[in-house]
């Protein structure tokens, strides 16, 4: 396969340049998912502390958040093959330092270097996406690539936990790095950025010497994209809707619930199932249909989802394992239609920024949405009362995501913001007497 299969233009989806991305997400995502259980253990085990460990947390939330806001412009202007090889040597040199360290400052400084990496590989994995797959599939390439997440938080966590069973934190720090490594092998493949095609699509139009610089893109608006900007707040108002279950479910399930911990991960199992079924399909509808036949039937299964949880599933294993299922629906579709949304809408030299923007949002929603849903739990009369009202506080935020999406997502708004930021209409589909190519 020759440079120029890997731009855009063509139809398929599975060109070598997509493949790499996704093994480079898989490889990244299963260390995350190998750190995220096994890092407080390791605080109450290193310092028998479990306050560090949610320091551990925070520290790499942070690296990731300020990661997010400058990885766009350079996603944009070093490359998306540079960026992902630059967060390797940002993630393996601090954690093979935390590997034989034994002071908390250490590995806090690790745990900011590694949410830096994951931001940055974040943002130059999906903006080599948006360039890899044919715009008219964009999402559909999303959803796809979302499958490789969905593998790896399937075996990242059991690799971590045999890592560790025995206490061998240090080389749990190691595998980590080899993966990596490994990870950055794969990305030196990525070489369509090289074509000529890519570089004449996706450079910035020439300025005479004595044009003035583009108001709209000077000062932190270099950094953020304004056309990305509703559908970043969509979804993270969207994700705020349900995110009670991703921080909650496991306390619920056992304190109101009265589920032992087999019965609990079942929720996660059939959950992740239907993430892979929706990862194929959901992006295919959205292409097709536009992202609106997936945002509104997903707002209307999360009220359904609280509800189900507030009011029929204690004492109904099976509407349990159903809400299981509704989970894995709302979860993995919406996200990316709507990333989708951002990149489509916003100018080609700038998709990088586009969705960086995305990212940064989604970062300060987990930040500051737990904290609140947490406060009104330890505030009500009982535990069951709490965990029912931040259901209902979730339908609230569900209904105005839905007004929301339906005033600012649908075709006429997108078309005037497309017109305000200097985006062309995305092309129209060749119909069945001009056939496309296929690719390869």
């Amino acid at each position: 396969m020759s440079q120029a299969d890997n731009v855009p233009r063509k139809s398929t989806i599975w060109n070598k340049s997509f493949i790499l991305v996704l093994l480079v997400g898989v490889l990244t995502t299963t260390v995350l998912q190998i750190l995220s259980v096994t890092l407080t253990p390791y605080a109450n085990y290193m310092w028998n502390s479990k306050t560090i460990g949610g320091y551990l947390t925070s520290f790499f939330n942070a690296g990731s958040i300020i990661m997010s806001f400058f990885s766009g412009p350079l996603v944009d202007k070093k490359g998306r093959r540079w960026c992902l090889l630059a967060a390797v040597v940002v993630f393996i040199v601090p954690t093979l330092l935390g590997a034989f360290s034994d002071q908390p400052a250490v590995i806090m400084i690790m745990r900011v270097c590694q949410g830096m990496a994951k931001g940055l590989v974040g943002i130059a994995s999906m903006s080599a996406i948006s360039d890899v797959v044919p715009r008219e599939r964009i999402t559909e390439g999303m959803s796809l690539n979302g499958i490789g997440n969905t593998i790896a938080m399937a075996i990242g966590p059991t690799i971590g936990l045999s890592l560790t069973a025995d206490n061998q934190y240090g080389r749990m720090f190691i595998v980590c790095c080899v993966l990596y490594f490994i990870a950055g092998l794969i990305a030196l493949g990525l070489d369509y950025e090289k074509d000529p095609e890519y570089i004449k699509a996706h450079q910035a139009a020439p300025k005479k010497a004595d044009q003035p610089a583009d108001p709209q893109y000077k000062g932190i608006w270099v950094m953020l994209e304004k056309a990305a900007f509703v559908p970043a707040i969509c979804h993270t108002i969207y994700f705020a809707s349900y995110s009670c279950l991703l921080v909650y479910l496991s306390l619920y399930a056992q304190e109101v619930l009265g589920l032992n911990a087999t019965q609990t991960g079942l929720f996660y199992t059939i959950a992740a199932v239907t993430m892979l079924i929706m990862r194929i399909f959901g992006g295919r509808i959205s292409d097709k249909f536009g992202p609106m036949t997936i945002v509104v039937p997903c707002h209307i299964l999360v009220i359904v989802l609280m509800l189900m949880m507030a009011y029929v599933v204690k004492g109904n294993y099976a509407a349990y394992l159903v809400s299981a299922g509704i989970y894995g629906i709302i979860f993995s579709t919406v996200s990316p239609a709507l990333n989708a949304v951002a990149v489509v809408d916003s100018p080609k030299n700038r998709t990088g920024v586009a969705n960086a923007t995305f990212a940064f949002f989604i970062d300060f929603g987990i930040v500051f949405t737990s904290p609140i849903f947490g406060n009104i739990i330890d505030n009500a009369a009982t535990p069951e009362a709490g965990y029912v009202q931040i259901f209902m506080v979730s339908i609230g935020i569900c209904v105005f995501s839905l007004i929301l999406a339906l005033v600012l997502l649908n075709d006429k708004a997108r078309a005037r913001r497309r017109a305000r930021y200097g985006v062309q209409d995305p092309p129209k589909k060749k119909s069945a007497a001009a056939p496309e190519s296929t690719g390869d």
